[in-house]
């Protein structure tokens, strides 16, 4: 009877084989296919950690590897899935920032001492274009670590996607000022997730809905951008607050 308790239990992980020996023993006998995922699983953070520790192996390579992996229909668990993104993530990211003339030292001594409004740090257009680029690299990096957090966790992707928003803003640059808006959208859209929870954090939440959507319209009234209102107009419709506050925005700019 205990034996066949437990087969019934394990049956519906999908074990592809249930061996019970004459003494009582089950054992579990992966499949060729479950085996496969495991080694591909394995290999791809074994090779990650060697390079990253001992510089050994081809980036492109580890690249496609991770690829590979992802797009494929390999059956992984949700956290096995994440570290393979986020490795991939990474990867691309170093990848992406080689191919730009400032140094990665260069760009982050002249972002920790720059007056964020003045380009005096620069030794030239060339150099403040290249940590401009960095930047981007930086918020699109960012965004996908908070993509990758736990679906249920909206009060941690609400703060972080606020954080994330005062990065981007802290420039001139028309394209990081729209990112901006864009990542406080986010942040209030999570808030809102979050608000519908009655536990410790909903009070929390609330305020982030109302700063997230002041923060927001602010930077709207800055950049004078219709198409930008108007993107954010059909991305959150059933926000009615905030389209009906974006709309009135709308309307005077239209109206100049």
């Amino acid at each position: 009877m205990i034996q066949l308790v437990l087969i019934m239990v394990l049956a519906p992980f999908g074990a592809p084989e249930i061996v019970v020996d004459q003494d009582g023993l089950v054992t579990l006998i992966e499949s060729p296919e479950e085996r496969a995922n495991e080694e591909a699983f394995s290999g791809a953070v074994r090779a990650y950690n060697d390079y990253r520790n001992n510089g050994k192996g081809d980036l492109e390579e580890l690249i496609a590897q991770h690829e590979r992996i992802l797009e494929s229909d390999r059956e992984l668990v949700p956290k096995g899935r994440q570290m393979i993104g986020n490795q991939l993530a990474d990867l691309r990211r170093e990848r992406d920032g080689a191919s730009i003339a400032i140094s990665p030292e260069r760009y982050y001594e002249i972002k920790e001492h720059m007056n964020p409004f003045f380009s005096d740090n620069f030794k030239d257009k060339e150099e403040e274009i290249a940590w401009l680029q960095y930047k981007e690299i930086d918020l699109e990096y960012e965004e996908q670590r908070i993509e990758n957090l736990p679906e249920e966790d909206a009060i941690e992707k609400a703060r972080r996607f606020y954080k994330l928003a005062l990065t981007a803003a802290n420039t001139r640059d028309a394209k990081s000022r729209q990112q901006c808006a864009r990542y406080q959208g986010r942040s209030r859209q999570k808030a809102l997730e979050a608000a519908q929870k009655e536990d410790m954090w909903q009070r929390e939440a609330l305020a982030l809905v109302e700063t997230a959507g002041d923060f927001l319209l602010s930077e709207l009234k800055s950049l004078k951008n219709a198409a930008l209102c108007r993107e954010f107009i059909a991305a959150y419709p059933d926000d009615k607050e905030l389209v009906e506050r974006i709309e009135k925005l709308l309307g005077e700019l239209e109206s100049n």
